[in-house]
């Protein structure tokens, strides 16, 4: 697997990295890591024009710094993965990666999740909202549980199932590169209420919703038996509700998950943008990390 870390060296970003290691990365694995931080100034030295020797030296000095955190990550790293990649980029940091992911084609994007509240990503925006929201590969935004950067968890792990084949996708994934014998995992399926629907057919949808909560415990079934002998624990729940993302949040808190695996719409940037979607709304309410399957 091409794993693409993006690091600024902050707490966030450092509990982002050993996250990753706790969870993908296991002595010798087979994952090409390449790490990427930003610099917000380009090499000025490229540039041709004559700049002052104090803006040289300030600009040298905060690329150096950027260097530095990268050096500190791939030394860290280096017995954990197949090879490893250093990427010092320019610019703004959340174009500068996507732009990095473009080129690079990785198989996952890893970065780290400030706690900023809703609004703040809203009106203010984040680094990792815009990669996850425009990355065409999968992201992993790491969160820690109730802000803790102390202690490293991924003992549960909830994957939101919702029939399109992101589950196995991921379940595949993170068997393949995990010790699996040690996280539990929960699969959950939502089926929402019709009667929020249409009030006045009551029965009619009782009936439908009845049957789509038994297809889908019927698929959650089959799917935990497919991949029970990988896992140390696996088991199943079919929730109803009004709202898909409030469903998969409950669940989430009331299992002490650590990290939340979702599939995100496969919609235009325009949808996206303006609509959102299941996972994105997932990402900006979820207590831990999300891992968005694409």
């Amino acid at each position: 697997m091409k794993i693409l870390l993006a690091t600024d060296g902050s707490a966030h970003a450092e509990y982002a990295e050993r996250f990753m290691a706790n969870l993908l990365c296991q002595e010798n694995s087979s994952i090409d890591l390449n790490v990427v931080s930003v610099s917000p100034s380009p090499d000025l030295h490229l540039i041709g024009a004559k700049f002052p020797t104090a803006v040289l030296d300030a600009v040298d000095e905060c690329r150096q710094a950027s260097q530095d955190v990268l050096d500190a990550v791939a030394s860290r790293m280096k017995s954990r993965v197949c090879s490893i990649g250093e990427s010092l980029l320019d610019g703004h940091a959340a174009t500068a990666i996507l732009e990095q992911i473009e080129e690079s084609k990785p198989d996952l994007c890893v970065v780290g999740s400030h706690g900023w509240t809703f609004s703040e990503r809203v009106f203010l925006g984040s680094v990792s909202n815009q990669v996850a929201t425009h990355s065409d590969c999968s992201v992993l935004v790491v969160k820690p549980r109730e802000n803790v950067l102390d202690e490293v968890r991924c003992q549960t792990i909830l994957i939101a199932e919702d029939g399109t084949g992101s589950a196995v996708k991921a379940l595949s994934k993170l068997k393949e590169h995990c010790n699996s014998q040690e996280i539990q995992v929960r699969l959950v399926s939502v089926v929402q209420n019709t009667f929020s629907v249409d009030p006045l057919m009551p029965e009619q949808f009782a009936g439908m919703q009845l049957r789509e909560v038994e297809d889908k415990r019927t698929r959650l079934a089959t799917l935990a038996n497919q991949f029970r002998s990988d896992w140390k624990d696996i088991a199943f729940e079919v929730r109803s509700g009004n709202s898909v993302t409030r469903e998969i949040i409950e669940s989430a808190n009331e299992s002490e998950a650590d990290l939340i695996v979702v599939s995100s719409d496969p919609k235009s940037l325009l949808k996206r943008v303006f609509l959102g979607s299941t996972g994105l709304g997932i990402l900006h309410r979820s207590p831990c990390s999300v891992w968005i399957e694409r």
